[in-house]
């Protein structure tokens, strides 16, 4: 009348010939606050099988495939405990590996306590502490290490056109505060090839059926902008893909680019379908040379209006500031 132990489960979730199995054992607990406890394992899964068409597995788009994966679990009719280990998943074409993870239901609402996995471009990813504020969103502490984030965007987009380049490593904490139209990274603290920058990250889906937008305020003591772009560009995939909006806030204490050494360097811009717009910009030389401008653009248009202030000790010395760009 109190427990009952469950000594083989067999789950399944999905159509019958693609479905996702997974197996283990469990306890139940009854009375005022009842709680199935559930350990499950499964050797393999393969994610592209379960969205297949006819049969046909072929790789699926990551981000898109978790969230309708994730939607699809149904509400639990009383406290759940799960945990669950695989050794490989196949998910986007890639393997998933030395997948670890710990949730809660109650009712509704799924709390991912931990969640750890290694990812193509040998990343280690960790979610810990997660806290459900309802049925739809969670907050929690994210920790990634990755010796090739050209790999690991490549996967997360989908893509194919990933070549041998260079490893550059990445390391990067902070807390994602995750809803159903918009993931932000905040307290952020990302180390990798050329410096290290801190800050808050966003993007966001505000309207049904239209592109991204993102939001980034960030702050640096020293880094190299040319080897930011070339990180950005992988990134963010390509050109047609990139936000339709996005706010950028930039403060630099000392930044390198082409060469030269900018102390400080400090923008706020913006853009939009229709519009692009710096807000601010402030770039100095360690000799005495400052560059301050603002400006707004109409894209449609191809019209625009830039102001500049500068002081300089030569006109040599601006347009060795400005050559560059």
């Amino acid at each position: 009348h109190a427990a009952a132990r469950l000594d083989q489960l067999d789950v399944s979730y999905g159509p019958e010939e693609r479905a996702l199995r997974v197996a283990g054992s469990g306890d139940v607990s009854f009375g005022a606050s009842p709680l199935l406890r559930a350990q499950l394992a499964a050797r393999q899964l393969d994610v592209d099988r379960f969205f297949a068409k006819d049969n046909a597995a072929e790789p699926v788009r990551v981000l898109p495939a978790m969230r309708a994966l994730l939607s699809g679990i149904p509400s639990a009719p009383w406290p759940v405990q799960v945990e669950f280990s695989s050794d490989q998943i196949t998910l986007g074409g890639r393997p998933v590996q030395d997948v670890a993870t710990e949730v809660r239901a109650e009712g509704a609402v799924w709390t991912v306590r931990k969640l750890e996995f290694r990812a193509p471009g040998s990343t280690r990813v960790s979610l810990s502490g997660a806290s459900a504020q309802s049925a739809d969103t969670f907050k929690a502490a994210l920790s990634v290490d990755s010796t090739d984030p050209d790999a690991l965007a490549t996967w997360l987009q989908g893509r194919n056109d990933l070549a041998l380049r260079s490893q550059k490593p990445l390391r990067l904490r902070g807390e994602v505060d995750a809803a159903p139209h918009s993931v932000a990274i905040n307290a952020m603290k990302a180390e990798f090839d050329g410096g290290a920058v801190e800050g808050r990250v966003a993007i966001s889906h505000p309207r049904p059926g239209g592109g991204a937008r993102i939001e980034a305020d960030l702050k640096s003591e020293r880094l190299d902008l040319d080897a930011v772009i070339v990180l950005l560009r992988s990134l963010g995939g390509p050109q047609g893909e990139w936000p339709e909006e996005a706010q950028l806030s930039l403060d630099v204490g000392r930044a390198m680019s082409a060469g030269q050494e900018l102390r400080p360097l400090q923008a706020r811009l913006g853009y939009g379908p229709k519009s692009l717009t710096l807000e601010h910009l402030r770039i100095g030389q360690p000799d005495n040379v400052t560059l301050e401008g603002s400006g707004s653009f109409d894209r449609a248009a191809v019209t625009g209006k830039l102001a500049l202030n500068s002081s300089a000790a030569s006109l040599s010395r601006l347009t060795a500031l400005i050559n560059p760009f």
